[in-house]
């Protein structure tokens, strides 16, 4: 009775299991277990279809089960059936038919176990046993009701949020997409139109117009590779293709350069950008590259929406961390807003004066990079009242080190850790 297609365990199972022609239903093997449930010998069920042992009124739901498990529509199916066991007793049982791994060229193979069963004869001893008995099976099998009926609705539940969750990214990856478009659109026109003129000699020999549109040229040209810097830098993070050099990095040197880097954006807009606040001591345990790239980031981003008044950036030491702060006066985001602010793809609607261009992609970014040194970023804001973007980085020691270790390698980043200066310099993020 046993078979090399059977898998280990099968003699010894506690619950009954069958082994059966998934297309024409007749029983391969049973185990010892499944024969002392059904009160038949195992050479006797053997010479048998499962079908005749199935109760009649339970058999279409058996069948079509066992249809939509051979086209391969289900992996496997639960059903509380009623078997005919010897004589006149019905065993009732929750059962699962799941789908055997089949031999190339055979017919499907099923794997009937049944399990939670009770006699009809038991029901029968005596009236008053009968009626306790009946009771109990009635509210056994109306509990499997309520369980089954829990089991659906928790499954619909996570089908109808897959589904929010699949259209919310589908919206998300249709605007993301007329961004982009609009992004790169607008200044590829400027190249080629520019281009065109110097080309055709529309600008004449005037070499200060001359070097007007070669200037509107170049700055389009950076304008474009902005974007397109974002989604590469993205699509190498998630996939894991970034290098994260960890070494120690003086904050304050780090936020200044930034500081004054972005000072030109700043008066641009007509907003005062105040001089980085940060001893001379903090140094964290970072690439220098990445982190340089993060607080870019928070500083365009400050610049961007903020119409009036100033941005502050400073740092301090806060538990064996620092903490990096970047504040600005700006339009403020919505409570119920924040948390899509660091999803890939996902943009706040623009309030306030003026067109808010971008990819949407930077702060999704930087949450990446600071989660792989170890660290955490968030913000507090609320419309009207600026907004305050914040991130914390482990100081520089051997406690420090295993954390941002175990970040890199909880995300996927190829990871070293090294203490010389010569490290910063290596694998800067792409310019």
């Amino acid at each position: 009775m046993t078979s090399e297609r059977n898998p280990a365990g099968f003699e010894v199972a506690l619950d009954g299991v069958a082994l059966v022609n998934g297309l024409i239903g007749r029983v391969i093997a049973v185990n010892p277990s499944f024969a002392r449930n059904m009160g038949r010998s195992r050479e006797a069920i053997a010479a048998t279809n499962l079908a005749d042992l199935v109760h009649p009124s339970d058999l279409p739901a058996y069948r079509t089960g066992v249809a939509r498990l051979v086209a391969g529509d289900v992996a496997e199916f639960d059903a509380c059936l009623r078997f005919l066991g010897a004589g006149s007793s019905n065993i009732f049982s929750l059962t699962r038919v799941a789908r055997a791994a089949d031999q190339p060229g055979s017919d499907p193979l099923l794997y009937v176990t049944v399990e939670r069963l009770i006699r009809q004869s038991d029901l029968d001893v005596s009236v008053g046993k009968s009626t306790r008995l009946k009771a109990s099976s009635d509210a056994e099998m109306q509990h499997y009701k309520v369980e089954m009926e829990e089991l659906v609705r928790l499954r619909t539940s996570e089908l109808v949020w897959a589904l929010d969750e699949a259209q919310g990214a589908n919206r998300a990856k249709n605007a993301f997409l007329a961004t982009v478009s609009h992004e790169l659109r607008t200044p590829l026109n400027s190249i080629i139109g520019f281009s065109s003129m110097l080309l055709d000699g529309t600008t004449g020999d005037d070499p200060v117009e001359r070097h007007k549109q070669l200037s509107i040229v170049v700055r389009s040209a950076e304008l474009l590779l902005d974007p397109v810097k974002e989604i590469l830098d993205l699509s190498s993070i998630e996939a894991g293709h970034v290098n994260l050099n960890l070494a120690p990095v003086k904050l304050r040197h780090l936020l200044e350069e930034q500081c004054d880097a972005a000072s030109v954006q700043a008066e641009q807009r007509h907003l005062e950008l105040r001089p980085a606040l940060c001893d001379d001591d903090i140094t964290v345990l970072a690439d220098a590259g990445w982190l340089s790239q993060v607080v870019r980031n928070l500083l365009a981003n400050a610049i961007k929406f903020t119409d009036a008044g100033h941005i502050a950036v400073s740092a301090k030491v806060l538990d064996n961390v620092a903490r990096v702060v970047v504040h600005d006066t700006g339009i403020g985001i919505p409570r119920d807003r924040h948390k899509d602010l660091f999803v890939a793809f996902q943009r706040i609607p623009a309030v306030g004066s003026g067109q808010r261009t971008g990819t949407g992609l930077g702060l999704a970014i930087s949450k990446r990079l600071i989660e792989a040194m170890g660290g955490t970023i968030g913000l507090d804001s609320e419309p009207g009242r600026g907004s305050t973007f914040w991130f914390v980085l482990p100081l520089t020691n051997g406690s420090s080190r295993d954390q941002a270790g175990a970040g890199m390698r909880q995300r996927g980043f190829a990871s070293s850790i090294c203490t010389s200066p010569i490290c910063r310099s290596r694998n800067p993020p792409s310019q």
